[in-house]
């Protein structure tokens, strides 16, 4: 047994690619394609046709993204095989799990162990894991890689990176596209889409720019006593994108992606779709993202650099009735983000080929949270808890991959190593409490990580790759909570985890292109997990990460697309985990989690199908019915509240997409579509301070989209 040492309680299959995204059309992939329409990814700092990756991984193209129906990022995230992305029951900020590896919760819980990538930009936090869920309008693709992917993406990707590349500036031609939808929702009331994106060639060949606009207005479903549909949410974004070449070497690219969100209320309910909660539980998100990369051609070698900035804010008032209080809590979140990544990556036919790298990152996370009268307006005087705490992480690495091909290409051998050092401090700036003096708290902690990968990759021919692979991702530890600390002075800071994959996997087409397949087996060995337990200081449930003990377990990931007729395709895949704790995990001699127990928001699978079929009309009209649905298995949700072990759990969710797009022969479309067409009502997310009410789909939803380009 383990114990806290505490003293508290044309198709998406082009090539043979391991993707399978159920909710989008199977077979008009428009990510960036080679020669012979093969696409190409840069997963690996890199330009390479997916199909040779040696690595477990998914593409969705941006063609695809511009006509799926689902809207989000999240939304095609949980159609990807291997990955769920879970609602946090705040404004678009999902919680990432790959292959069962997930966060313990979603703020003050520690920090994503799945890597998070706009654009270059590393979007993460010191010890909050939630990140933004985005519109896909206009964006080159989505990669997903699964499994540890340390060595050339960091501390952030334990075990994995998803990565969202948008378009860049396009230097010769000027384009011109929208897309307006409508749509109602069963329960609830109306919703608004609107996407447009612009391409300027200033001077031909050399700048250009690029702009993108989004605009969301979706209506509520839950009722509660003051007024119906009271979770009502509204999204805008804005993309500019400044290309430049000013010589046939130098390419310089500035973007600037805006992006604002407001919810009416939090999206957690009865199973009836009510809540009892007063109508103050308003939330708002919002971050700014500027970004430069710059890259020069040498003869054998390419120097890139990148460099990115973000600014986040999220803001949420959430009534404590549930907790047995009569007051509200506001609670915000800020974080400024710095970072500088350089990269030397050899560009020669020869049999060797290798990158080499390092980066800076400057992280800061601002958590600040308040009591407030039942109005949430003003300030409750008979339970004043004002904290104001500084976490920052200021972090280092060098990195560095190297490869050897044998035998004319066929045989790869590749090795990499990164070494990682982080400085984390924690600050109070404030804290006054009924029970704790006004305090100054200031501590540092320093982590280091060295962590490895191996690949030995066979490619019999062009369209078949066999690989087996070794590789380990971390994650930063972190102080604890002032007032934690304050509980327990003894209690130590959470250290970094670890993991290990032992990973064998084929991917590959058969027949000419009839049948595409990706399939990886797999074996995770946990170390240090970093698990939560709840600290009640005055009267109010306070989060303590500790590191527990290990768990471990097989995996398997299996996608594949037939293409039996012109027109038709049809995909499936399957996933499924085997991820539970190695020994019993207890607290003050209670156990948290058994042997053999799954960690909390881990699902064990995940099954997905779809069928596409692309038919002729007269008149040059095509049309293309697609119907796509997928199954996440149930997550539980476990935490310790003083010695009472709470234990509560997710539904298993079915969800089923379908629509049918007119396609003119000039420049336009339209869909009808149907979201959640079996009105799946279980709840997405358990939740442990109110068990009646969790986050839920959004309702049965019907709409039009028109769709036009020049």
């Amino acid at each position: 047994m383990y114990i806290f040492k505490s003293k508290i309680r044309n198709r998406i299959f082009m090539t043979s690619t391991s993707l399978l995204v159920v909710a989008v059309p199977a077979s008009l992939a428009h990510a960036q394609e080679a020669e012979g329409g093969e696409i190409v990814v840069t997963a690996q700092k890199r330009e390479e046709k997916l199909a040779q990756v040696p690595v477990s991984m998914s593409v969705v193209g941006g063609g695809d993204l511009d006509k799926a129906n689902s809207q989000s990022v999240a939304d095609i995230l949980n159609s990807v095989p291997g990955i769920v992305a879970t609602n946090s029951g705040q404004p678009a900020s999902p919680n990432l799990a790959v292959r069962g590896v997930a966060a313990a919760g979603a703020y003050n819980s520690g920090s994503t162990p799945i890597g998070y990538y706009l654009d270059s930009a590393p979007f993460g936090f010191v010890r909050t894991a939630s990140v933004p869920d985005l519109d896909v309008y206009d964006l080159s693709r989505i990669e997903v890689l699964r499994g540890p992917q340390g060595t050339l993406y960091g501390a952030g990707s334990l075990n994995g990176v998803v990565r969202v590349l948008t378009n860049d500036a396009d230097l010769n031609d000027f384009a011109l596209k929208g897309r307006v939808a409508f749509s109602e929702t069963e329960h609830g009331s109306g919703n608004l889409r609107g996407d447009a994106a612009l391409n300027v060639p200033i001077i031909e060949g050399t700048l250009a720019v690029r702009g993108v606009v989004s605009y969301q207005n979706m209506g509520g479903w839950i009722d509660k006593p003051s007024r119906n549909n009271a979770n009502g949410f509204d999204s805008r974004t804005y993309r500019f994108k400044l290309g430049a070449q000013p010589t046939d070497r130098l390419s310089l690219t500035g973007s600037l992606w805006l992006s604002r969100q407001n919810a009416d209320s939090s999206a957690t309910s009865a199973n009836n779709r009510t809540s009892p909660l007063r109508d103050v539980e308003n939330a708002t998100s919002k971050f700014d993202i500027y970004g430069l990369k710059a890259a020069y051609e040498f003869d054998p070698v390419t120097l890139s650099s990148s460099t990115s900035y973000i600014k986040y804010f999220t803001e949420s008032n959430v009534d404590q009735i549930p907790a047995g209080r009569s007051d509200v809590l506001k609670f915000q979140f800020h974080a400024k983000t710095f970072s500088e990544e350089l990269n030397l990556t050899s560009t020669s036919d020869g049999p060797w080929k290798y990158t080499l790298g390092g980066i800076y990152r400057d992280a800061r996370d601002t958590h600040f949270a308040q009591f407030y009268s039942g109005d949430g307006t003003t300030d409750n005087p008979t339970n004043r808890y004002p904290q104001l705490i500084d976490y920052r992480s200021q972090s280092w690495a060098t990195f560095g991959e190297l490869t050897r091909y044998f035998f004319d290409k066929r045989l790869e051998l590749t090795g990499g190593l990164r070494h990682f050092e982080d400085t984390v401090t924690m600050d109070e700036k404030s804290h006054i409490s009924n029970t704790l003096p006004s305090s100054y708290v200031y501590t540092k902690s320093k982590f280091k990580a060295t962590t490895p990968r191996v690949i030995l990759a066979w490619h019999p021919d062009l369209d078949t790759n066999f690989y087996a692979s070794y590789s380990q991702g971390f994650r930063s530890g972190f102080e604890q909570l002032p007032a934690v600390k304050a509980a327990a002075p003894d209690l130590p800071a959470a250290n970094p985890d670890k993991l290990r994959n032992y990973e064998i996997g084929a991917k590959g087409r058969l027949f000419n292109g009839l049948f595409d397949y990706d399939v990886s087996g797999y074996y995770i060995d946990w170390k240090d997990v970093q698990m939560p337990i709840r600290v009640t200081v005055d009267g109010v449930g306070r989060v303590a990460v500790l590191n527990a003990a290990s768990a471990s377990g097989p995996g398997v990931d299996v996608s594949a697309t037939l293409n039996p007729l012109y027109g038709l395709s049809l995909s499936g895949q399957v996933s499924w985990n085997d991820l539970t704790v190695d020994e019993d995990v207890a607290s003050g001699g209670t156990i948290l989690f058994a042997k053999g127990d799954r960690l909390s928001n881990s699902s064990k699978y995940t099954v997905g199908l779809s069928a596409r079929y692309r038919f002729d009309l007269p008149g040059d009209y095509t049309g293309t019915f697609l119907v796509a649905g997928n199954r996440i298995s149930p997550q539980s949700a476990v935490t310790l509240n003083g010695t009472r072990r709470v234990a509560v759990y997710s539904d298993t969710i079915d969800t089923v997409r379908a629509s049918f797009t007119l396609d003119a022969p000039q420049n336009w479309s339209l869909r009808a579509f149907v979201e959640n067409l079996t009105n799946e009502n279980g709840a997405t997310l358990a939740n442990t301070t109110s068990p009646i009410y969790n986050a839920h789909l959004r309702p049965r939803t019907f709409g039009l989209e028109l769709s036009f380009h020049m």
